[in-house]
């Protein structure tokens, strides 16, 4: 599967998805997988989105427990087909 971060520090897994009138929301799962805190920024995301927004922009480092965060997706077409 394509990864939706451009470099391999974090791990990304679809949580849900769904349309609202003529978009899709999708929810995914990002995981730190360094031993450094990562800034998240939307324009690192691959893929073509009308909209990003991070529930929490800093990633601590993995293994501690703020190395995860939802980012929440806006598109014209389904998740798999915007990667």
């Amino acid at each position: 599967s394509k990864n939706l971060a451009c470099n391999g520090n974090v791990s990304a897994s679809p949580l849900a998805s769904w349309k609202s009138s003529h978009y899709y929301i999708s929810a995914v799962l990002l995981k730190n997988t360094t031993r450094q805190q990562i800034v998240l920024d939307p324009r690192d995301l691959l893929g073509e989105w009308k909209s990003a927004t991070f529930h929490f922009n800093r990633l601590g480092r993995a293994g501690s427990p703020t190395d995860t965060t939802v980012v929440y997706l806006i598109s014209l077409s389904p998740f798999e087909q915007s990667l």
